[in-house]
């Protein structure tokens, strides 16, 4: 299974190393780790008669390549507000002290990251530029390869928190919106060495995303999503 290539990779791969996807995992680890061994074949172990039924073999296969069902996806019970019409005193009333959940509308198109962010854009001006993906460094160029032709059942997530520090540029692209302004938040208190971490970088592609968890810190992240389309799942408190 590629899946058992995919681990040795993430495992055996030198954290000062770039990780770079080649056309399957096992291609990846020979690249990377066994250079000097690219040229063996792959063994063959089919049975000469018959057919292999195996859920172990199909399901990492079909999770890896079936489209989602539009059902699943076009479900919305979260309500949308546009920033436009709510003050900060209005959402900390409505929606922040309650624990509700909210989706603001208005605010990511009017970010320059939102005319200047387009894939191809991006990969020419950070594509070289290493972020942080699965535990390794991965520069932007591989992982866009990676994300557009991968068909692993959980992909790889480029996941930085340094993104503004590697390009200051794309720190500049964006804004806080008013509704999580410095002044309101308790973390932006602290001296900056005490801060933890509280921005990213979060590009995947089709299928990759983040398991069931609690924000860390007590803290209540805001996303705003530039390109594409993310579905949330939340659960009450």
């Amino acid at each position: 299974s590629d899946d058992v290539w995919r681990a040795k990779v993430l495992e055996d791969l030198p954290s000062n190393q770039l990780l770079e996807y080649r056309s399957s995992w096992r291609e990846t680890y020979l690249h990377l780790l066994r250079p000097h061994r690219r040229g063996w074949s792959p063994v063959s172990l089919a049975p000469s008669r018959g057919v292999i039924y195996s859920d172990a073999l199909f399901w990492p296969w079909h999770c890896g390549t079936a489209s989602l069902p539009a059902a699943w996806t076009s479900f919305q019970n979260i309500l949308r507000v546009s920033a436009d019409d709510i003050s900060v005193a209005d959402f900390e009333a409505l929606y922040e002290r309650p624990g509700k959940p909210v989706i603001l509308t208005g605010i990511v198109s009017r970010w320059p990251a939102f005319e200047r962010w387009g894939l191809e854009a991006l990969r020419a001006r950070f594509g070289s530029t290493p972020f942080h993906v699965g535990g390794h460094e991965m520069t932007l160029t591989a992982y866009l390869e990676y994300a557009g032709s991968s068909v692993d059942e959980q992909p790889l997530y480029l996941f930085d928190r340094s993104f503004a520090e590697r390009e200051p540029e794309m720190a500049a692209e964006y804004d806080v919106p008013p509704f999580f302004a410095p002044e309101r938040d308790l973390f932006a208190q602290l001296p900056a060495e005490c801060r933890p971490d509280y921005r990213w970088l979060i590009v995947g592609g089709a299928r990759s995303g983040s398991l069931w968890h609690v924000d860390p810190n007590a803290s209540a992240a805001w996303n705003g999503l530039i390109r594409g389309r993310k579905k949330w799942l939340l659960c009450p408190p």
